[in-house]
């Protein structure tokens, strides 16, 4: 049988280092700099030993702001430190949204800057010609010729970007779940859109419970406004 090769817990490289600390083997990625410990016996947050390995989206942004969901991995979480994570995924089978950090095991950064490139040999220009620029205070005079990026009925997908834009640090999970009960690609205006927007309340009752639902219901309700501030439901 051939050795099982190690592979890299955030980004799946094989490009793996490792020591012994402390009876247990330090692995270090060469690619993203993450370390773990394998074979670690306790959350690194609270030393407690119940722990669970559920998985964890990895999205992409292949063109501009659109988020695509492109894998999934596996990502080693406390029963207690990461209590959200782990409720969300045993009662509905939810992975970790792919921003979440493990308590169990906290990410570390290697913080040394890889090594420069060999000098490259410095090209001679001549001198770039001076260009003379409109004024755009005078060129934005015209409210015609000023550009607008206004939304008009977006699709669940663009209108929680705009959300998450415009208030980050909310409850990501929900906004997956709302996406997925819905559907990404479906219109603000559609009815079974507009029914979930405006009983907020009753959507998270059912699809949330214990200390997920408060945050849950605030992040949705917090989402309902934003869309009827800016006339999409």
């Amino acid at each position: 049988m051939e050795p099982m090769t190690p592979t890299c817990e955030q980004c799946g490289s094989t490009e793996i280092t490792g020591r012994t600390a402390d009876a247990e083997i330090e692995l270090h990625c060469q690619t993203c700099g993450h370390r773990w410990a394998r074979g670690a016996r306790g959350c690194a947050s609270c030393g407690g030993t119940e722990l669970l390995t559920i998985p964890q989206l990895i999205t992409t942004t292949p063109r501009g702001n659109q988020v695509s969901i492109v894998g999934r991995r596996q990502v080693v979480v406390c029963r207690d430190c990461d209590c959200d994570g782990v409720t969300a995924y045993l009662e509905h089978s939810t992975p970790l949204p792919p921003a979440y950090q493990s308590a169990a095991r906290r990410i570390t950064v290697d913080p040394t800057p890889s090594p420069p490139d060999a000098p490259r040999r410095r090209r001679t220009t001549s001198p770039r010609p001076t260009v003379t620029r409109p004024d755009p205070q005078v060129a934005h005079d015209d409210p015609e010729s000023a550009p607008t990026h206004r939304l008009t009925n977006p699709t669940v997908r663009q209108a929680v970007e705009h959300f998450q834009s415009a208030e980050p640090g909310q409850d990501a999970l929900v906004l997956i779940m709302f996406g997925r009960a819905v559907g990404p690609v479906s219109r603000l205006s559609e009815p079974q859109v507009r029914q979930v927007l405006a009983t907020t309340d009753d959507w998270v009752a059912q699809n949330f419970s214990g200390s997920t639902r408060e945050k849950a219901a605030d992040t949705l309700r917090a989402f309902a406004r934003h869309c009827a501030q800016h006339d999409w439901s």
